[in-house]
């Protein structure tokens, strides 16, 4: 009896220190990393930024769990597993979230050049329905203005074909702010020049 106690005792000390002893996970730690790694570029950067930065610290909270297991006389890596293995869930989100946020900035920038067109266009139309209102050299001045606005036009083209969408629809809605003014200024020079009359 007393040897099959003793043996019995062995046998659970043994498997105690088995499974106590765990090894730390190296390959999830490098898939976890690579993963990371694979997902973190511009596009992320820029248009998933606050996913990106948690998956960052979802990956650094579970090597730092890993770094406490392993200070331990008996090692327990199965939470910190878990999260790591979490981590290629999370990539793959990023880069949904990162595709999802690019093409509604795409189609931003496209439709805020759409906007600086059309409010170029219309101003331009106003200008030129006040002929005879007032001289041409105030016509001229403020179409002069709306040229310059022109120019750029094919700065904002190219960030959208660089993928610049941000930049494009700032520059774009910029833009669209001038030309407003100008219109608002026309508008009221010649109410002006109405009154003195």
């Amino acid at each position: 009896m007393s040897k099959l106690l003793n043996v019995l005792l062995s046998v659970m000390i043994g498997a105690f220190l088995l499974t106590g002893c765990a090894k730390v996970p190296t390959q999830q730690i490098n898939d976890a990393r690579a993963q990371v790694e694979a997902v973190t570029n511009t596009d992320t950067q820029t248009y998933a930024p606050i996913e990106l930065t948690k998956l960052n610290s979802d990956l650094e909270e579970a090597l730092n769990l890993v770094k406490i297991q392993e200070d331990m006389w008996f090692s327990r890596y199965g939470q910190a597993i878990k999260m790591l293995t979490a981590i290629k869930e999370s990539s793959e989100n990023v880069k949904v979230v990162a595709a999802q946020n690019k093409e509604k900035a795409r189609n931003k920038a496209i439709a805020a050049q759409a906007d600086a067109i059309n409010t170029i266009e219309a101003t331009q139309e106003q200008l030129a329905n006040a002929a005879g209102k007032v001289t041409k050299a105030y016509i001229k001045a403020f179409k002069d203005a709306l040229t310059g606005l022109q120019d750029s036009f094919p700065e904002i083209q190219q960030s959208i074909d660089q993928e610049k969408y941000i930049e494009a629809a700032n520059n774009a809605n910029a833009i669209k702010d001038k030309a407003t003014k100008i219109s608002n200024q026309f508008q009221t020079g010649l109410e002006n020049v109405k009154s003195k009359k």
